[in-house]
């Protein structure tokens, strides 16, 4: 009867501990734990090529604290994976070392310590953020490993890929950008080029004289891509010491965009306005120094500042 009350009082404990995961309970206690205190869970488990030592991948993903202050994401609007190389982890528990044990369609949960990201990449969060943990939800596109030293087609795939997602979005755009218009608080005019403009302004002809402008890109999603506006770059985390932070000084004789040039050709009844640019008035099928990508349309603060 003693073993017989123990087996019982065994199985009721196990299940109790089972339940707490899901009430309650240590939800880390449901991930797998590796080097430098980094905790993985894979949602789906393909069975397919794993990233090896040295691998192109195309990740898509989202980056949040435990308590869900949001640090990046691929975006929904305009959804653009990021495309990286496999490489030695720059601290034992990064995101390079998770990507061991994921392959080409997995999706997982990931999670960072946050005191060892503070102490790599300078990361900042709010005060009142006392999260342990970054949480990575990730899920693997595209994974092209190198075989050896003697691959010399490997730079030749990641070219085709990169080809290929580019017509994609160059295949989408419009269907992206008239899903932002379906969500936006504003109603925009669009002209023959193709620029939309806030339906509200009374256009005329401009002048030919020189302009000083700020700027301010985003992709459709609200992530800021590029500025010349110093205090805003800094808040945004993507200021270069290496930028020049002034107006521009242009006039539609040498706008640096066509969309600016075809801004600058009009005379506004506003110097602050907000317009979507599609990416053959932009950055066109190349993109720019900016990590702006192909095909990319972008949402621009632009002002007239004298």
């Amino acid at each position: 009867m003693k073993r017989k009350a123990t087996y019982i009082l065994i199985c009721i404990v196990a299940i109790l501990s089972a339940c707490s995961k899901f009430k309650g309970g240590d939800e880390n206690s449901a991930y797998k734990k590796s080097e430098g205190g980094m905790l993985y869970k894979i949602v789906e488990d393909k069975d397919t090529p794993e990233v090896g030592e040295i691998a192109f991948v195309s990740v898509s993903y989202t980056e949040a604290t435990e308590n869900g202050t949001l640090i990046s994401q691929t975006g929904k609007l305009d959804p653009r994976p990021s495309m990286l190389f496999a490489r030695m982890p720059e601290f034992k528990g990064d995101f390079q070392d998770a990507l061991q044990f994921l392959s080409e369609g997995d999706s997982a949960v990931i999670k960072i310590r946050i005191d060892s990201l503070k102490k790599k990449n300078g990361l900042n969060l709010p005060e009142s953020d006392t999260s342990e943990f970054m949480v990575f939800n990730v899920r693997i596109n595209k994974v092209i490993n190198k075989n050896g030293e003697a691959d010399t087609i490997y730079p030749q795939q990641i070219e085709k890929y990169k080809t290929e997602q580019a017509y994609v979005h160059k295949a989408t755009e419009k269907e992206k950008i008239k899903k932002y218009l379906s969500r936006a608080k504003q109603a925009y005019i669009t002209t023959a080029s193709g620029l939309l403009l806030p339906s509200n302004l009374k256009l005329s002809g401009g002048s030919d004289r020189t302009y000083k402008v700020n700027y301010a890109f985003y992709t459709l999603d609200g992530k800021i891509m590029d500025t010349n506006r110093e205090g805003l770059a800094l808040s945004s985390g993507i200021y270069s010491p290496g930028d020049s932070y002034k107006p521009l000084e242009i006039s539609r004789r040498n706008a640096p965009i066509l969309a600016f040039k075809e801004v600058l050709s009009m005379s506004l009844p506003d110097k602050k306005i907000n317009m979507i640019i599609p990416s053959s008035l932009a950055f066109g099928d190349y993109g720019n120094s900016k990590d702006i990508p192909a095909y990319m349309p972008l949402v621009c603060e632009f002002e007239i500042v004298n």
